[in-house]
């Protein structure tokens, strides 16, 4: 006889598929009713239950420009709203709301600014920015201080990223002097690794809050100088990390 904790497990899984189904018809009736609307061509890029609410947060993309939209839909997906802002007595479903919203913010500004920020990029000297390979050919940059916490956590993560991307790490000096230092000292050393393996290891080395890094202004510090203005002064990247992915 089949033991009941396989039984709960194969009605678990069962239930999840079902669940999967629906979620997915529900959302396919959510983009016909726009696409009938709006007359645009879209793409479901999620869609799912904002917490207790009765309510669901859809996230649609136009194929023809790339732009994303956050809406809100009530359970039968007849009624859409397009969300710029939420307001709830669930704290909870606000900040998914909100962070939704800066996702989806950030994406589009990328997008927008596609061109500009594809033109900084090649603007890097090649024996700058740091190319590990990756799975795949696709692109992906990475602006990162080594000072940052958010880019210490980021580079944590560096592997994952690596399964679907080839990173292209530019190391800046945002954050003060030390960051100033540090990047050059990755400038100076990750020239000596050879393998995907050893440039990581090499950030994390000089990315840790334990590192003392070299204070000397050479032509490596120059560099790091030259392309942390550069990236400061273009206007597009206010924050890091900053993460972008190459659009053609």
């Amino acid at each position: 006889m089949m033991k009941a904790s396989k039984i709960s497990a194969l009605l678990c899984a069962f239930a999840l598929a079902l669940s999967a189904q629906a979620n997915a018809n529900d959302a396919n009736i959510a983009k016909k009713l726009l696409e009938s609307k709006t007359k645009r061509t879209l793409e479901v890029v999620s869609f799912s239950p904002l917490d207790s609410s009765g309510l669901f947060l859809l996230t649609i993309q136009d194929k023809l420009n790339g732009y994303k939209t956050l809406l809100i839909s009530d359970e039968k997906q007849k009624n859409l709203v397009v969300a710029s802002a939420f307001f709830s007595s669930d704290e909870a479903a606000m900040r998914r709301v909100a962070q939704e919203l800066n996702a989806i913010s950030s994406h589009n500004f990328k997008v927008q600014n596609s061109a500009k920020l594809n033109a900084l990029f090649a603007s890097i000297p090649q024996d700058y920015a740091i190319t590990i390979t990756g799975a795949t050919s696709k692109k992906l940059y990475i602006v990162s201080d080594p000072m940052c916490s958010h880019c210490q956590e980021e580079l944590a993560r560096i592997e994952e990223k690596l399964q679907t991307h080839t990173i292209i790490m530019i190391p800046v000096g945002l954050l003060g002097q030390d960051s100033l230092y540090k990047a050059a000292d990755i400038a100076r050393q990750i020239r000596s690794a050879k393998t995907p393996k050893e440039q990581i290891q090499t950030l994390r080395k000089i990315y840790a809050r334990t590192y003392t890094p070299t204070t000397a202004s050479d032509e490596a510090y120059s560099q790091v100088v030259r392309v942390t203005n550069s990236i400061k002064n273009s206007g597009l990247i206010e924050g890091v990390p900053f993460i972008y992915e190459a659009l053609n």
